[in-house]
């Protein structure tokens, strides 16, 4: 048996309710109702339906109940005190039904509220008001803050440092650094175009990598950065010539450009200044 359960007091169109229930039918299927005094029009042409197409329904009244609905039903909860349109949803859950609604832009926020409990009870729900139109629920998407760029703090050579290299290196370093006519200027004077008084600071920007935990109005969403250095200028030796990689203390990796000469001279494999 396949169980509908009806909630809800909007209005709709003429023969919208009747044609949406009898497209379902009544063979093989158990409807749940709230028979009360007082109902809209639209809740009344349901209790129309059952009594006079005979289907089987359960009524999940309160005292207000009107007595024939009571009568000619093949079951009946007493809700007093209770909410009989959660007893329908919970019935609904452990039957595998479905949750027709009768849409009440009047009493909107509460219709939203137990179809926002149907979806997260996995229960299907549908607008009788509107022909049997599936209701789906969306969830918002889950928003990724901006981490703000790391900042490293990246050593310069010292004076020391600089003099021991040789001549040709440093002025390989001072061509890299944008300083012309390199071979005009004396050793102390490349040092002194190269040393750098201030410490560098250089961004690394974190690409976002998101992790979701679950998707529903209330999901709570966690995220997982990682943080991937930029990628670092390289310097392209000439044919012939070698690249010298100085990796110093802080791990700053430095690197550039010198001929077999220099670098015989760094290893100390020569007897050259």
């Amino acid at each position: 048996m396949t169980h509908y359960g009806i909630i809800g007091s909007g209005k709709c169109g003429e023969n919208i309710i009747e044609d949406g229930l009898s497209e379902l039918g009544i063979e093989n299927n158990i409807f749940l109702i709230c028979p009360r005094k007082g109902a809209t029009s639209s809740e009344d042409r349901v209790y129309d339906f059952m009594l006079d197409n005979e289907a089987e329904y359960i009524a999940y009244t309160k005292s207000n109940a009107p007595q024939v609905l009571v009568d000619n039903a093949s079951k009946v909860f007493d809700c007093t005190g209770g909410d009989s349109w959660l007893e329908i949803l919970n019935t609904l859950k452990s039957k595998k039904g479905t949750l027709l609604v009768l849409w009440d832009s009047e009493n909107e926020e509460n219709i939203s509220n137990f179809v926002f409990d149907a979806h997260d009870m996995g229960i299907p729900v549908k607008e009788l008001s509107n022909g049997l139109v599936p209701i789906e629920v969306d969830a918002p998407a889950p928003v990724l803050e901006k981490e703000s760029p790391e900042v490293v703090e990246i050593e310069p050579f010292s004076d020391d440092e600089l003099r021991s290299m040789s001549i040709g290196v440093l002025r390989k370093a001072a061509t890299a650094r944008g300083v012309s006519d390199v071979g005009a200027y004396s050793k102390e004077e490349l040092v002194e175009q190269l040393v750098d008084k201030k410490t560098h600071k250089e961004k690394i920007e974190e690409p976002e990598m998101a992790t979701t935990t679950g998707i529903n109005p209330t999901a709570t969403t966690s995220y997982k950065v990682t943080s991937t250095p930029s990628e670092r200028t390289q310097l392209m030796a000439p044919d012939g010539d070698c690249m010298v990689t100085v990796v110093m203390p802080n791990g700053t990796v430095i690197s550039t450009p010198a001929t077999m000469e220099e670098v015989r001279v760094l290893l100390g494999l020569s007897g050259g200044s």
